[in-house]
């Protein structure tokens, strides 16, 4: 064999392992957004928000604020969730009314949930709440000196505690999310310093620090922006578990369609955060910012929500909300029992309690068939988004199927 060829084929060797390489790059990185293969069981993703600004408001009444805590957690026990996630703010000073905090804590340990402490940064517009910054201070670079504050003494007081800690809420939204400050490259770059520094806390005081970076609100034709420019400026994504709200207008399954959260998890994959969880998700009834539903809409809608989350891997999965008060959003009634949306959820969870998702199945393009497995154990949960679709065949078995999820063993 001549020199020539030999040249020739080192060549093509190369390129070959330069392809295999970068495909290999592609699979190892390109995972956020696909649906695929769990290994931890449904049951065990789900949470629930606790719609919590009483713990940190000056005006709250403690005896009051209990009395609310221990009707919710009729509900909320008997939902089961793995996590709570509590709003954590503060007033007019650097601290927050712990003695709330630690009964919310307290009541967590009781039901065997892991609390999820997340960050508000609210302006404004929460003053009747008690959660103002800059209705006490109006320098705005004083407002966030003293949100720091906040920070280290919440995370110094809870760092023994079992608890998941989330990066400030929605703050790529700017406004009310972030000191009542509008969206802009110097705003990203503050917000980004907050989330620095309370890494930085936790890793000075907790053992085992487990953070949920970025917090972004809802994937639209603006906040897409935002959540770029906070890439821009810098925010810390590389190896992060990233947490963000799905809150869809219409149909769930476009999750896995529209061209917004393709954006956003094309995005995340490029950058190489490790994971997701979405931390609040919701179809408000009969109406809200993200469309109008029955509650029988929303508790359909909520269901498969839950169920592309979890094939799309995220890691937490926690709904809005658990407040009776706050009916529109709510899986309880006022008296704090479970209503309609609240035990179907539940229905399904303990239909599926103990597995995992494992591959969606080829069907028709409107119906979706995924494949649930325990072990040897298998289930399959289907759905259509086509109303003239009425039945469909699985080995050799004909099944109804609606818009509402069922679970069948096989």
């Amino acid at each position: 064999m001549n020199k020539k060829k030999i040249t020739i084929i080192t060549v093509i060797f190369v390129f070959v392992v330069f392809i295999l390489g970068i495909g290999l790059l592609l699979i190892q990185y390109s995972k956020i957004g696909k649906l695929k293969k769990q290994d931890t069981p449904i049951n065990k993703k789900i949470g629930v928000n606790y719609w919590s600004w009483q713990i940190t408001a000056s005006n709250s009444n403690y005896e009051t604020f209990k009395a609310m805590v221990d009707k919710d957690f009729v509900g909320i026990k008997q939902f089961s969730p793995s996590y709570l996630r509590v709003s954590v703010g503060s007033f007019d000073n650097t601290k927050l009314n712990n003695q709330m905090l630690d009964y919310i804590v307290e009541k967590c340990k009781d039901g065997h949930i892991i609390p999820i402490f997340s960050f508000f940064a609210l302006g404004d517009n929460n003053a009747v709440d008690g959660m103002s910054h800059t209705n006490h201070f109006e320098d705005y670079k004083v407002a966030q000196k003293h949100y720091r504050l906040v920070v280290r003494n919440t995370i110094k007081r809870y760092s023994r505690e079992n608890i998941i800690w989330e990066s400030v809420n929605e703050a790529n939204y700017g406004g009310n999310y972030w000191f009542n400050q509008p969206v802009s490259l110097t705003q990203a770059k503050d917000y980004i310093k907050l989330d620095k520094y309370i890494s930085s806390c936790l890793m000075q005081y907790a053992k085992k620090p487990v953070l949920l970076t970025g917090n972004y609100t809802f994937m639209g034709k603006q906040t897409i922006d935002s959540f770029e420019l906070s890439v821009f400026a810098g925010m810390p994504l590389k190896n992060k578990h990233v947490s963000f709200h799905p809150y869809i207008y219409g149909r769930p399954e476009q999750l896995l369609t529209n061209k917004y959260y393709k954006k956003f998890f094309r995005t995340l994959n490029q950058v190489r955060a490790s994971d997701i969880s979405a931390t609040e998700l919701g179809f408000g009834t009969p109406q809200n910012f993200n469309g109008n539903y029955t509650r029988q809409q929303q508790s359909s809608y909520l269901r498969r929500e839950i169920l592309i989350l979890d094939a799309l891997g995220a890691k937490q999965i926690v709904l809005w909300t658990a407040d009776s008060t706050d009916h529109t959003w709510s899986i309880e009634n006022k008296n704090g029992t479970l209503n309609s949306s609240g035990k179907d959820i539940r229905r399904m969870l303990k239909q599926l309690h103990g597995y995992s998702f494992y591959k969606r199945l080829k069907t028709e393009k409107n119906t979706y068939v995924f494949l649930y497995r325990n072990g040897y154990k298998s289930k399959i949960v289907y759905w259509s988004t086509d109303r003239k679709v009425k039945e469909f065949y699985f080995h050799r078995e004909k099944l109804s199927i609606s818009s509402n999820p069922k679970v069948h063993s096989y």
